[in-house]
């Protein structure tokens, strides 16, 4: 996760608070208004989300989406943004350029299993609510806190998977090809 995105994470959530104390404090209905407020950085979102996406990535908009990728494919850098979000990735007849390729996934729940070859390195990063990560062999989890792992020799790899999620509710496997 980038800093840039903690700081909007960490912002939103003050806004709300600051907002529920002062409609106690006034008895005010706050969320007619959040209503409203929603709906206008809804519109803002929609207009300006070409521009919220990594230059260079293939950008895709869903709601409920189920990705399966398998085979014989071509690996590019990918952003994804959906509401629910079911995803697999098996790398392992993928055609994987030299260097860094990221994969990104906005949604509000996300379940993504990224099976990959022995000679890749992979990083993650994981921004949630709450987090589960299965990352080759290890468990963990973490609620609130970000996750940032990253494969054994992951620097030094010529081919190389970074993956990045920010999510409401995130589950992520990781495992190597058998």
């Amino acid at each position: 996760m980038t800093k840039r995105t903690q700081i909007i994470i960490g912002v939103v959530i003050l806004l709300f608070g600051l907002a529920a104390m002062l409609a106690t404090a006034f008895k005010i209905n706050i969320w007619a208004l959040c209503w409203g407020i929603g709906l206008i950085l809804l519109g803002v979102l929609i207009l300006l989300r070409p521009r919220l996406t990594t230059p260079g990535s293939q950008a895709k908009f869903r709601f409920i989406t189920d990705f399966k990728r398998s085979g014989e494919w071509q690996v590019t850098n990918e952003e994804i943004w959906t509401f629910v979000s079911d995803s697999k990735f098996d790398l392992t007849s993928a055609d994987l350029p030299t260097g860094e390729t990221k994969l990104r996934f906005v949604a509000f729940v996300s379940d993504t299993t990224l099976i990959i070859p022995e000679d890749v390195g992979v990083s993650i990063s994981l921004t949630s609510f709450y987090n589960e990560i299965r990352f080759l062999g290890d468990r963990d989890e973490a609620f609130v806190t970000p996750i940032s792992k990253s494969s054994e020799g992951y620097e030094l790899a010529e081919r190389k998977i970074l993956l990045e999620t920010v999510c409401f509710v995130s589950e992520v496997k990781v495992k190597r090809a058998s």
